[in-house]
């Protein structure tokens, strides 16, 4: 049994990425600290830079270690990535690549109704664009999936014949209904708690 630490418990904590000698990232040492911190109880990490002239993360290198520390955390802790100028590439792979990124915890929600949500490329894009209009960096992200995805989260459920719902770059910009494919002979889905675990 893990015993909290008092230091630790309860904060907002900023890590700073670990690195070598050699100027390198170190990511073992970055792995030990987000450990630490989610056995200490701490609320959520703050993921930023380093400090000092000789160990200056660049933009894609500072991408990769929040990419990192977001699958380390694995959804046990909220991280709050401190990123300037995130570019459209950087966003979708936030948006993608984690293991609990929002694009897998809302294929996940759909599945829970039976139905595969699927994201057409241009559809990530588009999210990713509208980000950069808002000027609201990484943490915009899951207002534009809410905005997209909030009504077919209430009609999905009373639609029982839905299979597939795929989301097109008309879907996140105008609100045009995305590609629906039904099946009448689909039955009523009831997705067991065993189910949702290996969903």
């Amino acid at each position: 049994m893990t015993t909290q630490n008092p230091l630790f418990s309860g904060s907002i904590v900023a890590l700073v990425t670990p690195m070598d000698n050699h100027g390198n990232i170190d990511f073992e040492t970055l792995k030990k600290l987000i450990e630490f911190h989610i056995d200490a109880g701490t609320n959520s990490i703050v993921s930023v830079g380093t400090t000092g002239e000789s160990a200056t993360l660049s933009h894609d290198e500072h991408v990769d270690v929040v990419l990192m520390t977001l699958d380390m955390a694995d959804g046990r802790i909220p991280v709050i990535a401190v990123l300037e100028n995130l570019d459209k590439p950087a966003l979708i792979r936030i948006m993608t690549e984690p293991k609990n990124s929002i694009v897998k915890q809302y294929t996940r929600m759909f599945q829970m109704d039976g139905v595969q949500l699927e994201f057409q490329p241009e559809a990530l894009e588009a999210m990713a664009d509208v980000t950069l209009e808002r000027k609201t960096g990484a943490r915009g992200l899951r207002s534009v999936f809410e905005s997209t995805l909030k009504e077919l989260m209430f009609q999905i459920p009373s639609d029982s014949t839905v299979e597939k719902v795929t989301i097109t770059p008309e879907t996140v910009r105008s609100g045009a209904e995305p590609i629906i494919l039904r099946n009448p002979k689909k039955e009523s889905h009831d997705l067991t708690a065993g189910a949702l675990k290996n969903a």
